[in-house]
């Protein structure tokens, strides 16, 4: 840690929340996205100098090229989206969209997509399946809920169209039959009212520990 922290110019005596979860988780996650688990495991259990230096310097270059890849990903879905009547970057017209939002394509890096499928389903409050082409061509995605419905039982009721998936409420990851890709949009979509949840066991659900006022 203390090589990553140096490497991104972070003085650990004045540690952030933001510093956490805006510029080292993200090299960590980085390294399971763009390469491999292993590498941020063994920045964080190695007790030799200089390979931990070598592994920091190494997460924040492949970080740096996931930003790359996701601008990209990202410029391809504005076009996508504008030619459906939406953008994503720009107004958040949805009424040309389907209730369950499907978007991908075979050079779409698989690791980043639940990054992508978070920021449409932010902008268009819609669940989101993203997908692309793994190194075995098989098609595999992630999806994300706007808290509107569970992804995992909107694919249960649609397995038909898997050949595996998991995750939860909100979030999840999946692989979808080859010749069935172009039709998951529509089935998804047809199933969502089945499954769609009730405001109270939604998104607005507040958690809390303790209720306290003020004082």
């Amino acid at each position: 840690l203390q090589k990553l922290l140096a490497k991104i110019n972070i003085d650990q005596r004045y540690l952030t929340g933001d510093d956490v979860g805006f510029m080292i988780t993200p090299r960590l996650n980085a390294a399971s996205r763009m390469d491999d688990p292993m590498r941020a495991f063994e920045l964080l259990a190695t007790e030799n100098e200089a390979q931990a230096g070598a592994l920091a310097e190494h997460l924040s270059k492949i970080n740096d090229e996931r930003k790359v890849i996701m601008t990209g990903i990202m410029r391809e879905v504005n076009k996508k989206f504008s030619a459906r009547g939406g953008s994503v970057f720009g107004g958040e017209n949805s009424d040309n969209l389907p209730e369950v939002i499907v978007i991908g394509s075979p050079s779409w890096r698989v690791g980043v997509l639940g990054l992508v499928a978070g920021k449409i389903s932010d902008q268009y409050k819609k669940p989101v399946f993203v997908w692309g082409k793994d190194e075995n061509d098989c098609i595999k995605g992630s999806c994300r809920s706007d808290g509107s419905v569970s992804v995992v039982e909107l694919m249960t009721l649609t397995s038909e169209s898997f050949l595996d998936f998991g995750g939860h409420e909100l979030a999840g990851g999946f692989t979808v039959h080859n010749d069935k890709i172009h039709f998951l949009e529509e089935a998804l979509s047809a199933n969502f009212n089945k499954v769609k949840l009730s405001k109270s066991t939604s998104g607005a659900k507040i958690d809390y520990d303790i209720k306290s006022n003020l004082d």
